[in-house]
């Protein structure tokens, strides 16, 4: 109990916030509507979060890394329509997801060699080359939605153990698990959050940000893919039009889970959670029969309230604790934050 304290003690509470923010709509809108704690309901949101919530935490390390990428919504279409083309062609289930993997890390290195050895903001590069894929999935599909006919995998992502626990949803922990691990925990994560906190500081240390940045693209764009694939086979089509609302949704979780536009700060667990939250809303609404109107206007606003709202729970609780005994240790703090980019940087 003493050991989990002290870990719990050493981490900011925004670093939970998704996970916070998930029980409170969870159960919140489970009270509005109660369908939502049907094993139905929640095979739904399973089936529509996972997508989402795989480009939320490659969203996440581009924002950890002080950079954004508008082209995932668009690789992950690409991947899609890829991935259909290449079991088309009779290439085996494996080489297909490779393939498709592949075509997705390389959008990734394109963009992130044009912001690392070109120079080019990431926004401007990301938003050009979103326009680019999608006309690259569009031509790979020949402007159609590809179907996949007698599909096995397909019917296989159908099974339920324990009435709402599917491949899909082991495939996408396994994911969330590694790449929480790797940010969390390896010599390259704690230099994404270096890179992130202070870009000019981390090039003084020593650090390989060009690399570091390189890699979270790649990272990102793998990510996106591998949401692709799994939204192919899990509707049996590739469709080279998806993916523009995947993008803002995982923005906007990734956001809501404690992840911090301006670098250096965030969670790929909570940043999960975050997309999950805002899926659930969705169904909630959806269960509720909003009209489309409505339902985007109260995600919009509850993405502002809870994603972009100036507040640090841990902060807060910080300075309960020391009964603000100290003002210039405050005053300090007000102004250049806890230190937390310390922490991840040691």
């Amino acid at each position: 109990m003493t050991r989990l304290r002290l870990f719990v003690s050493r981490r900011p509470l925004s670093d939970f916030r998704g996970y916070l923010v998930l029980l409170i709509a969870y159960v919140v809108g489970g009270a509005v509507a109660p369908a939502m704690f049907s094993t139905e309901s929640i095979r739904s949101l399973v089936t529509y979060s996972v997508p989402t919530a795989l480009v939320a935490i490659g969203e996440a390390c581009i924002l950890i890394v002080a950079e954004l990428d508008l082209s995932l919504g668009a690789i992950l279409a690409l991947s899609g329509v890829v991935f259909a083309r290449t079991l088309d062609a009779g290439a085996p289930l494996a080489i297909a997801i490779i393939v498709a993997l592949l075509v997705s890390a390389l959008c990734g290195l394109i963009n992130g060699l044009c912001v690392t050895r070109l120079g080019v903001s990431s926004f401007i590069v990301t938003l050009g080359s979103s326009f680019s894929i999608y006309g690259l999935a569009l031509a790979v599909s020949s402007g159609v939605i590809v179907s996949l006919t007698d599909f096995g995998p397909t019917e296989w992502l159908a099974n339920y153990w324990f009435g709402f626990v599917t491949p899909e949803l082991l495939i996408f922990l396994v994911l969330v698990g590694a790449v929480a691990l790797i940010v969390g925990r390896a010599r390259w994560g704690r230099a994404l959050y270096a890179a992130g906190g202070d870009r000019e500081a981390a090039i003084r240390w020593g650090l390989p940000v060009r690399r570091t940045v390189l890699k979270a693209f790649i990272l990102s764009a793998a990510l996106a893919g591998a949401a692709g694939i799994i939204l192919t086979i899990g509707l049996a089509t590739g469709d080279p039009t998806v993916g523009s609302d995947t993008l803002l949704s995982a923005i906007a979780g990734a956001v809501i889970g404690g992840v911090a536009v301006s670098g250096g700060k965030g969670r790929i667990g909570s940043a999960a959670c975050g997309a999950v939250a805002l899926m659930t809303l969705q169904i909630v609404l959806s269960e509720r029969n909003v009209a489309a109107s409505p339902e985007e206007f109260v995600t919009g606003l509850v993405v502002v309230l809870v994603g972009l709202g100036r507040f640090d729970i841990g902060g807060l609780l910080a300075r309960h604790r020391r009964g603000e005994a100290d003002p210039e240790r405050r005053d300090h703090e007000m102004a250049f934050g806890t230190g937390y980019l310390g922490d991840q940087t040691k």
